[in-house]
C-alpha cells in the first residue's frame, strides 16, 4: 500500500469520526432539551400552586373597587392603624396646611423615634 492509497482513507475515517461527533452532540442536545417540549406547545402540565396569584378574565371591576377604597382613606380622616398617636386627614387638606405653614423641622428625638 502506497502513501497515496492511506490519503482518502484517513480523511473518509475522519469525516465518518465528525459525522459521528455531530450525531452526538445533537442527540445530547435533544435528551437536555426532552422535558422543555410540552412547554413549548403548551401542554406543560397544570400545577395547582397557591404561590401563584389567581388570573381573571375581567379584573378591572376589583381593580375600580381598589381605587375606589383607596381614594376613600385618602379623602377620610381616623387614625392610622396601628401607628397611635397619628390620624389620617384629607390629602387635600394636608396639602394646604402645608401651603400655609410650611413643613416643620424634624428635631432629633423625632428622628430616634422613627425608624
Amino acid at each position: 500500500m502506497s502513501a497515496l492509497d492511506s490519503a482518502p482513507r484517513r480523511a473518509v475515517a475522519a469525516l465518518c469520526g465528525l459525522l459521528v461527533l455531530a450525531g452526538l452532540a445533537v442527540a445530547c442536545v435533544m435528551w437536555l432539551l426532552h422535558p422543555m417540549r410540552g412547554t413549548a406547545t403548551g401542554d406543560a402540565p397544570v400545577r395547582d400552586d397557591a404561590s401563584q396569584p389567581a388570573l381573571q378574565s375581567a379584573p378591572q371591576l376589583d381593580l375600580a373597587s381598589y381605587r375606589a377604597q383607596k381614594q376613600r382613606e385618602l379623602d377620610n380622616t381616623g387614625p392610622v392603624p396601628g401607628e397611635p398617636g397619628y390620624a389620617r386627614i384629607p390629602l387635600a387638606q394636608a396639602m394646604d396646611l402645608i401651603a400655609a405653614r410650611g413643613l416643620r423641622a424634624a428635631s432629633s428625638a423625632d428622628a430616634k423615634a422613627r425608624p
